[in-house]
């Protein structure tokens, strides 16, 4: 992220500010990062989970309303405005889709449900003589579903932790954040962080090597270890211990 200037580095600057500062009692400053945060990428607005199943609207409110203010500004400072800005988002998309997910590119640095199914599709397809564009066109359209059924369990899952300890609530939005778009770039892996912060500071259990150690095999670099092209190790095994974690 920091060799290419990525703005993940400023959303995960913003935060975790927003953690720190819930933790010190700032709530309006939290929640103004966090939907700032979201205005530049809507996923952080997945860490207001915690606040969503244990009841404080207060915070899911400030979020979302600066959220929405950070994002019309944005869309006001844009030269061709409003309109302007509407036009641009749906061919952007297409672009996003056409050139990445609708191909082979973002495979090497992929933490994605989508990922780790395409992987192993496209390669036994190529070497079966399939054809590829139906196999690409087959997970584009399986990642929406993904997406969907994915946030609903998120939820499902968010109100049976609703009285567990924070830090499982923000892992649960990490893996949401990392599994469920159909291209999820290493540097995202970034925001685990969040869970972990808050997991160091809960009391010591009998439990805490197991979790110390997936947080470990997540966050050691593996995409350098290839497996077909260069499809690397992230693409099947940051999956497999994000779904194990939940």
């Amino acid at each position: 992220a920091f060799d290419r200037a990525n703005l993940e580095c400023l959303i995960f600057i913003l935060v975790l500010a927003s953690v720190v500062l819930k933790m010190r009692g700032r709530q309006i400053l939290s929640a103004i990062c966090l939907g700032v945060a979201g205005a530049i990428k809507v996923y952080p607005l997945l860490f207001l989970l915690g606040d969503l199943v244990k009841g404080n609207w207060r915070r899911v409110t400030w979020a979302s309303t600066f959220c929405v203010l950070a994002t019309l500004l944005g869309l006001a400072l844009i030269p061709d405005g409003y309109s302007g800005a509407l036009a641009y988002l749906p061919k952007n998309l297409a672009r996003f889709n056409q050139e990445v997910v609708l191909t082979w590119r973002g495979m090497h640095f992929n933490s994605s449900l989508v990922g780790a199914l395409k992987l192993p599709s496209i390669y036994f397809g190529s070497l079966l003589g399939a054809d590829l564009d139906k196999i690409y066109l087959f997970f584009g359209e399986l990642g929406k579903w993904i997406a969907i059924f994915g946030l609903i369990v998120m939820l499902v899952l968010g109100f049976r932790l609703r009285r567990a300890p924070d830090w499982k609530l923000a892992y649960l939005a990490c893996a949401a954040i990392l599994l469920l778009p159909p291209v999820s770039a290493d540097y995202k892996l970034l925001h685990l962080f969040i869970p972990l912060l808050l997991f160091v500071r809960e009391a010591p259990t009998l439990q805490d090597k197991k979790i110390a150690t997936l947080f470990g095999l997540l966050l050691v670099p593996k995409a350098f270890v290839y497996l077909v092209s260069d499809a690397s190790l992230t693409t099947i095994l940051n999956p497999a211990l994000l779904v194990l974690g939940v």
